[in-house]
């Protein structure tokens, strides 16, 4: 089977998988919520440990794939330009991929902070119009006490009477969830579409399956996701949210595609250009792992930890639990290394 023919089978089976899974939780919201509702806590567990396995992968995928790839395509190159111009043998030296690397982190952390921070805006402006209304709907002899609990109390807590469960409906989901704003949606397509490119830049057939293994995993957890945070959004029709999570889902396919576009396109520049994409792509890579999955998943132990209700032999076996599924994830991309260079 030839690379790009691996590479759009792969695109297909990611699309329609996360498109499934995204789309589940918004076409079937009564039943799939009630039943998750009810099992709260072993929805989590899961999603926990699906997304702990897909940082494993990703952190092979990373520092064994993509980095050393970008890395040796610079230094590639570099070389080329000091061969026909000897002013270039001062930059080679340099490690530019390991520099676009950080530009790309640092560009997405970026974007990711700047949306989480308007996503906050509007939601604290919600809670406040939320709180006005609540004042409002109260009888005039009962306003006045409330706004002097309001002015007396030092602790910032809601006004009496106000509805918490109704202004927290948009919350985000334990730790996993997404905000359903279009904005959020461009800021998961960006991330998705890197994802993908680094996909379709690969040119031998192991690396295109160990890729597409981390890219699934974990796009199916962030597809469930985005998918239950649409489903609970009431503020968008039943289309719209079908509609966002193929937006979501699709942004993979088209980075596969770009990728195997730019390989198969000839260009003298194309080799520095497929470099830089990979390092960027490395830079998303980093941030997925260690910024979305583990400093989320294990940030939510060490508040248990202070609660006088934890237990500190459960929370141990959570966190190593969590550790064992990062293993696995990095144990089955080698196991899948080895075989697929056995049989190369």
């Amino acid at each position: 089977m030839e690379v790009s023919t691996l590479q759009f089978l792969f695109m297909g089976i990611i699309f329609l998988l996360t498109t499934g899974v995204g789309l589940a939780p918004v076409l079937l919201g009564d039943v799939v919520s009630k039943k998750l509702v009810s099992r709260a806590v072993v929805r989590n567990r899961i999603l926990s440990c699906a997304s702990c396995f897909g940082a494993g992968v990703f952190i092979f995928v990373c520092f064994m794939g993509l980095l050393p790839a970008a890395d040796r395509k610079f230094h590639h190159f570099l070389e080329e330009l000091g061969h026909t111009d000897e002013s270039w043998e001062a930059f080679a030296e340099f490690p530019w991929g390991f520099f676009v690397v950080i530009c790309g982190f640092l560009i997405i952390f970026t974007i990711d902070k700047l949306v989480h921070a308007i996503e906050e805006g509007r939601r604290a402006r919600r809670v406040t119009t939320a709180a006005s209304r609540t004042l409002l709907a109260k009888p005039a002899a009962d306003l006045a006490s409330t706004q002097n609990a309001l002015d007396t109390d030092a602790n910032g807590a809601p006004p009496p009477g106000y509805d918490k469960e109704s202004c927290s409906q948009h919350s985000e989901h334990a730790g996993h969830g997404v905000p359903s704003s279009i904005i959020f949606l461009l800021a998961l397509g960006v991330h998705s579409l890197f994802e993908g490119m680094a996909v379709g830049l690969q040119t031998q057939k192991e690396k295109v399956l160990e890729f597409s293994v981390a890219v699934l995993v974990h796009e199916v957890v962030m597809a469930f996701s985005f998918g239950m945070e649409v489903s609970n959004d009431h503020g968008l029709t039943r289309w719209t949210r079908v509609v966002y999570v193929i937006i979501f889902t699709s942004t993979i396919p088209l980075g596969i595609a770009a990728g195997v576009g730019l390989q198969t396109t000839p260009s003298g520049n194309r080799e520095i250009v497929s470099a830089v994409l990979e390092a960027f792509a490395t830079g998303i890579f980093i941030h997925v792992i260690f910024i979305e999955v583990l400093a989320k998943e294990f940030h939510h132990h060490s508040h248990q930890a202070q609660s006088p209700k934890a237990k500190p032999s459960t929370e141990i076996c959570l966190i190593l639990g969590k550790v064992a599924c990062i293993c696995c994830g990095i144990a089955t991309l080698i196991l899948l290394s080895v075989f697929m260079h056995a049989h190369h």
